[in-house]
């Protein structure tokens, strides 16, 4: 029965897997022109999509043959699930190394270990786990695809896309995190990947204050202004590591260190493991420093009182007299006035006055065009009319714009369920070693609430990555055994 059972996982792979590469083959002529055409990538004077005939499929197979080589190699040490997480957390930080138009490393992770989840569910010991954030997530996405019925066959499929993707992401977590073993590792390869990621920061900022060089890896000119900052000194680089961006960037940091800060509060650490998690706090710090994000920093600076108090109610008393003391030396010596100025200067004229702008505009056109089913992702940024066309830089105000009340509703939806599972975690697990898990996960979603807030952050990959991870965690933490 067994070896039927393999030889059908087999045959269904090998059928799934040709029948991709056959329709590639197939598909390969119109995707070389349709890239060509939308990407200028040019190797000494040739286009690298034309560089030999059928490379996009040469190069997938091959890459299929080496992820299975990894695969099968991390598996002398490592279980699939613990592979699957770390080759996800890395395709994450990697995406401006191995992205082609909009796919990268983390989208082929996505693709390769829900085939093996798929093949696996053939067993009669394994089951599917569904919850209430897989229906949240397909009422959410089956709101932003309502407006784009509308808008054509092109932006339907790749709405659709997006967002099978997403809810593939929180399921996946939630089957391959079987135990509170494997959150765990998630949680340490998240801080690991990300004191790298940090270590690159720091490397990026220095050479192009020096030499003037941006090791940014593969971005688009529009994306590269972006990670400009004028400062008195001259033109600085908000690093993005190899994210691509420096707001995804910001995110994982944020979350990484107070992952990492809940840890060295709950737990008895040796000598040798407090130095190196100072180290790894202060190289995160300072690279989050160096990406000129200020929603970030009053993200990291909330999220560290909070995690501070959680840990030590009583000192909610010394935080409350410290604050006076700090207001009243402040007003000693007249920086209260300029403190308050420097804000309205900020919001009237400065860096967020243009985002001001755009949460009015985006409030305006939801309420007064389409208020219920709104007008698609894609198109939320008509509401604007801004020159660079940027959208409304609040997630809420996203959601509304491109969904409607809908959108808003299911949007909301998440968070709420989200906060429910958090708060649900902070009951169940006991003060102790473990707290760190409920209080890190719990201050590192506010402080992502806080960036959406200030960033156009609607369809975001690490959201739903850490929406999948809180949902695991308070599963497993409640039947810590396997499926």
């Amino acid at each position: 029965m067994q070896s039927h059972s393999s030889t059908l996982k087999i045959s269904v792979m090998a059928v799934v897997i040709g029948g991709f590469l056959g329709t590639l083959v197939f598909a390969e002529p119109y995707l070389v022109t349709a890239l060509s055409s939308l990407i200028d990538a040019s190797l000494m004077g040739v286009n690298v999509f034309k560089l030999f005939d059928f490379e996009l499929t040469v190069a997938l197979f091959a890459f299929l043959i080496f992820l299975l080589i990894m695969a099968r190699i991390l598996s002398l040490t490592y279980s699939v699930e613990k592979v699957f997480v770390v080759l996800y957390i890395l395709g994450m930080q990697t995406i401006a190394l191995t992205r082609l138009a909009r796919f990268d490393l983390s989208e082929i992770i996505i693709i390769f270990f829900a085939f093996i989840l798929l093949m696996k569910l053939f067993s009669p010991e394994r089951r599917l786990t569904l919850t209430t954030l897989d229906l949240l997530n397909l009422l959410f996405i089956t709101v932003l695809l309502l407006p784009d019925v509308y808008s054509g066959m092109s932006q339907l499929v790749d709405s659709l896309i997006t967002g099978v993707k997403m809810v593939v992401i929180t399921t996946l977590l939630v089957n391959y995190l079987k135990d509170m073993e494997l959150v765990k590792v998630a949680l340490k390869w998240v801080v690991i990947f990300t004191v790298i990621s940090s270590v690159i920061a720091v490397g990026q900022f220095l050479l192009y204050y020096e030499v003037g060089y941006a090791l940014v890896g593969f971005v688009t000119k529009d994306e590269f202004s972006l990670m400009i900052e004028h400062t008195a000194l001259g033109p600085m680089l908000r690093v993005p590591a190899f994210f691509g961006a420096y707001k995804p960037f910001t995110a994982f940091l944020d979350a990484a260190i107070l992952i990492l800060f809940n840890y060295l509060l709950y737990n008895r650490c040796t000598l040798r493991d407090k130095i190196l998690i100072s180290l790894g706090l202060g190289v995160m710090t300072v690279a989050l420093a160096m990406t000129f994000s200020k929603d970030a920093y009053l993200a990291f600076f909330i999220g560290i009182v909070i995690s501070t108090i959680a840990w030590r109610p009583r000192l909610i008393f010394y935080c409350i007299a410290l604050s006076f003391l700090m207001v009243a030396f402040l007003e000693a010596f007249g920086l209260v006035e300029k403190l308050w100025n420097s804000l309205i200067a900020e919001i009237t004229w400065q860096e967020y006055r243009m985002r001001v702008i755009l949460a009015k505009e985006g409030m305006y056109g939801f309420i007064y065009q389409h208020p219920w089913i709104g007008i698609g992702v894609r198109n939320s940024t008509r509401y604007t009319a801004h020159f660079n066309k940027w959208a409304a830089h609040n997630g809420f105000i996203q959601a509304a714009d491109a969904g409607g009340m809908m959108g808003l509703i299911a949007y909301t939806a998440l968070y709420v369920y989200t906060f429910k599972c958090l708060f649900h975690l902070l009951l169940i697990v006991p003060r102790g070693p473990e707290r760190w898990i409920s209080t890190g996960l719990f201050t590192g979603f506010i402080s992502y609430l806080i960036m959406v807030q200030f960033n156009p952050l609607l369809v975001d990959r690490f959201l739903w990555f850490y929406m999948g991870l809180v949902k695991a965690a308070e599963l497993k933490y409640i039947d810590p055994g396997p499926l």
